[in-house]
């Protein structure tokens, strides 16, 4: 029946750096875990990999992550976490799709190579977000990417504990080739 809590001041992670605390104790059925960690300048294609088995996303990001859950699995602990988390990856690329590619595919009639390739990417300069977390499901309604050919809104839910996704993307194409540093509008 006793508590832990560890105060951690440097954390070494994937090439980046953190703090934070993050606490167990004993639940009505089984464990209550949480805490309150900010990790900065993190490889997340690695990180993602090594906590999800996830690997479409590579670049440098910085993650604001506050949640707690109890359970008697770990199942159960996903299935009640609450809390938010603040995400912003940058100079980045999502791996597996090369949108330019793509787009000049279906601008020709072509429907063909919509399949991930391991190979092909598209690059971004800021992929942003924040969830609100309850019930094991991540909400967002402010997912904003920034490529140099395509702007991305989205909202959405990220089932932790079903492991399952649904956000709906509203990609608008942009006009020129301004650049990554373009704004959502562009």
């Amino acid at each position: 029946n006793s508590r832990l809590e560890v105060t951690i001041d440097d954390l070494r992670l994937y090439g980046g750096t953190g703090k934070g605390i993050v606490r167990a104790g004993p639940a009505a059925k089984g464990l209550t875990v949480g805490g309150n960690v900010t990790i900065g300048k993190v490889a997340i294609q690695p990180l993602l990999k090594d906590a999800a088995g996830f690997e479409t996303l590579a670049g440098q990001g910085d993650i604001q992550l506050a949640v707690s859950g109890a359970g008697g699995s770990q199942q159960a602990i996903t299935r009640s976490l609450r809390g938010n988390a603040n995400l912003k990856f940058e100079n980045g690329a999502i791996v597996g799709w090369n949108l330019a590619k793509i787009l000049r595919g279906l601008g020709q009639g072509q429907f063909s190579g919509l399949d991930a390739v391991q190979s092909e990417t598209t690059d971004f300069s800021e992929l942003a977000a924040t969830f609100k977390i309850n019930a094991g499901n991540a909400v967002t309604d402010d997912l904003q990417m920034i490529s140099p050919l395509l702007r991305v809104g989205g909202q959405g839910r990220i089932g932790i504990g079903q492991r399952d996704l649904d956000l709906a993307l509203k990609p608008k194409l942009v006009s020129s080739l301004a650049g990554q540093g373009g704004s959502m509008n562009a």
